[in-house]
C-alpha cells in the first residue's frame, strides 16, 4: 500500500527533470501525515478527481482540513457534498458529521440508544415487528439453540455483533457443512455473531436488484405534542449481486418522496458514481415507485411511540412476503445519503424540525 501511495503520489507531478525536485517531492512526502496520505490515494484513485500536479492536490488538502477543523466535515463528507465544486456559504448549508453527534446526543439519551446498538437486544424489544427468527451466538452455551435454528433455517444470514454499515454481514448455508460443530466454531470465532432466517423479499422490491435485499430508511421523529414526522427517506439498493445493500459496501443511494413514496432523485454510491438507471437491472431509478408506501409510513409511525425517549431512530425497512418488516434500528443514524442523493445541504430543514440549533461556527 505504502509503495502504492508513493508511486501516485510522484505521479501527481509529471515532469520530474532533476534529482534536486525529485529530493523536494520525496521531502515534501516523508512530512505528509497517515492521513493526508490516505486522502491522497482517494483524491488521485478512489473519487477519480484527475488532480494533474503536486500543487493542486496539495491545495485540495488544505481546503479539506479547513472543513473538518473548522467545521466538523469529514474527509470523505468533503467528497460526497462535491464540496471541491460549492462555496463556502452552500457547504455551511450541509450538516456535518460532528454535527450530527450532537444532534443525536440531545435526541437520544445514551442509555436508551444500547436498545438499539445491540442487534440481538433490538430484536427482542421489537420483535413482533422483525417477522423472523433470530439468535445471538456468543459461547459453547448455545449450540443447542443454533442447531434447533439450523433445522429450520438451513440458509441464513450472520451478523457480526455491534457491528455497522454491512461490514462482515453475509450469507452461510448450512447444507455445504457435514460436520455442523465446525461451522458453529467457525462462527463463534469471528466473535459474538447473530443468525437471522433470510428476508424472502416481495418481487415488486425485488426487481430492482434481486441479489440484495433492498431496503428503505425511514427516520420517524416524534414532536414534543406527540406528531410523528417522516423526513427525508431514502432507498439502498445493492449492486453486481451483492447480498449487501448499504452505501458504505458499495449500493446505490436514492431520496424518496415522503409522501407519494416515489424515488425522486438519481442514485448514487458513496464514491460519487451516479445512476439514472441501475447498472444491473437497467430499471429507471428515478420516478420508481415504491410498492406499499403507505403501509411503510404506518410501520415507522407505529414504532416511534413504542420508545419516546428515543426520539430519532434510523429504521431500515424491508417489503417481504409478509409486507414491510424491520431490518434492523439505528439509534445514531447518519445525514449523508438524504444530502448526498441531491447534492443538498438540509441543516436548516433538520434544525427547523428538531427545534434544536447548534452554536455558528
Amino acid at each position: 500500500m505504502k509503495k502504492k501511495l508513493k508511486r501516485i503520489f510522484n505521479n501527481l507531478y509529471p515532469f520530474i527533470v532533476s534529482k534536486k525536485t525529485k529530493k523536494k517531492i520525496n521531502d515534501i512526502w516523508d512530512k505528509t501525515s497517515d492521513e493526508d496520505k490516505k486522502l491522497i490515494y482517494d483524491i488521485y484513485v478512489k473519487y477519480n478527481k484527475k488532480s494533474k500536479d503536486l500543487k493542486s492536490v496539495l491545495r485540495l488538502l488544505k481546503d479539506i482540513r479547513y472543513m473538518k477543523n473548522k467545521y466538523g466535515f469529514k474527509y470523505e463528507e468533503y467528497f460526497m457534498y462535491g464540496f471541491r465544486y460549492k462555496i463556502l456559504y452552500l457547504r455551511k448549508t450541509f450538516i456535518a458529521g460532528g454535527d450530527m453527534k450532537e444532534y443525536i446526543a440531545f435526541l437520544n439519551p445514551p442509555m436508551e440508544k444500547k436498545v438499539l446498538r445491540d442487534k440481538y437486544f433490538c430484536y427482542l424489544n421489537y420483535k413482533d415487528y422483525y417477522k423472523r427468527d433470530i439468535i445471538k451466538l456468543e459461547s459453547e452455551d448455545d449450540y443447542k439453540s443454533f442447531s434447533s435454528f439450523i433445522s429450520k433455517h438451513k440458509s441464513f444470514v450472520v451478523k457480526p455483533y455491534n457491528k455497522a454499515f454491512g461490514t462482515g454481514v453475509r450469507l452461510i448455508n448450512s447444507v455445504n457443512y457435514k460436520d455442523k460443530k465446525v461451522l458453529f466454531n467457525e462462527l463463534l470465532g469471528d466473535g459474538s455473531v447473530v443468525l437471522e432466517e433470510v428476508i424472502v423479499q416481495d418481487e415488486r422490491m425485488k426487481v430492482l436488484h434481486p441479489g440484495s435485499v433492498n431496503t428503505i430508511r425511514m427516520i420517524p421523529f416524534i414532536k414534543e405534542d406527540g406528531e410523528v414526522i417522516i423526513h427525508f427517506p431514502f432507498i439502498k439498493i445493492g449492486v453486481n449481486n451483492s447480498f449487501v445493500d448499504n452505501g458504505g459496501a458499495g449500493g446505490i443511494l436514492a431520496l424518496i418522496d415522503e409522501k407519494t413514496g416515489k424515488i425522486i432523485t438519481d442514485g448514487i454510491d458513496e464514491v460519487c458514481n451516479k445512476y439514472k438507471y441501475h447498472p444491473n437491472s437497467n430499471i429507471k431509478l428515478k420516478g420508481f415507485q415504491i410498492p406499499l408506501w403507505d403501509d411503510a409510513v404506518k410501520l415507522a409511525k407505529s414504532l416511534a411511540p413504542l420508545n419516546n425517549k428515543l426520539k430519532y431512530i434510523g429504521w431500515d425497512f424491508a417489503l417481504s412476503k409478509d409486507g414491510w418488516i424491520i431490518v434492523e434500528g439505528n439509534g445514531a443514524t447518519q445525514f449523508i445519503a438524504q444530502q448526498m442523493a441531491d447534492g443538498k445541504g438540509k441543516k436548516k430543514e433538520f434544525e427547523s424540525l428538531i427545534e434544536y440549533k447548534i452554536k455558528k461556527k
